[in-house]
């Protein structure tokens, strides 16, 4: 076989060697003058295999499915806060009235008692601390709720909401919390929360930022079980 070092390409056929298979290259910034190389045959495939997506996006949800997907941010643990105690306000006014009635019980029991007796002085201390505490009752519930929160979901937290017609689960990192419907007793929009009651004694409600509920899942939700 002659080859040329001016013409690089130059294969001749009657050499036995196919020009689509095996061809030689003189690279003049080699150290070694024709470096073999396989050429790919004009009969092989014209395209590179496909290579995997690494940015893939999560598969559509199944058929009567609805899922959405948040990041907490640093005052989601308030907003749920502030959206409980709205839904809590009848339990607290209760609270509030049965404490602050048992404060003034004591109060006046114990005023009843001290003009005959000194040592009921405790009870008057008790039923004042009663008085004082129980205005302060909200302030406890709401700092409970956050810390609560702050542990459930802190911020850049990944959150995803799933609503079917039998069931709702929520996310929030790799806490997941999930109700039937048929457990559902009432869903109220409350600040910028969807609150759902449940008859679970594990999970006596579930709260839903509006970001995580579709307009159409919220209304469908509120028509069927407005509280």
């Amino acid at each position: 076989m002659n080859l040329a070092l001016g013409q690089p390409n130059d294969t001749r056929a009657d050499d036995g060697v196919d020009p689509g298979v095996l061809g030689y290259i003189f690279d003049d910034h080699s150290p070694v003058r024709g470096d073999r190389v396989t050429v790919p045959s004009s009969q092989g495939p014209d395209t590179l295999p496909s290579i995997p997506r690494f940015d893939a996006t999560t598969p559509p949800p199944p058929p009567g499915v609805v899922r959405s997907q948040m990041i907490a941010g640093p005052d989601m643990s308030s907003r749920a806060a502030k959206s409980l105690l709205l839904g809590l306000r009848r339990q607290l006014v209760v609270q509030a009235a049965v404490f602050g009635g048992f404060g003034v019980l004591l109060v006046v029991f114990g005023a009843f008692m001290a003009a005959s007796d000194d040592s009921s002085s405790s009870v008057l201390i008790y039923g004042c601390a009663l008085l004082v505490l129980t205005p302060a009752l909200p302030f406890f519930a709401y700092r409970r709720i956050i810390a609560v929160w702050a542990r459930f979901a802190p911020a850049g937290t990944p959150m995803s909401s799933e609503f079917s017609f039998d069931r709702l689960t929520l996310t929030a990192g790799p806490t997941t919390n999930s109700v039937h419907a048929s457990a559902i007793t009432g869903v109220a929009h409350l600040g910028t929360m969807f609150v759902v009651r449940t008859r679970q004694f594990a999970t006596p409600a579930m709260v839903f930022p509006e970001e995580l509920v579709p307009p159409a899942v919220g209304a469908d939700l509120l028509a069927r079980y407005a509280m």
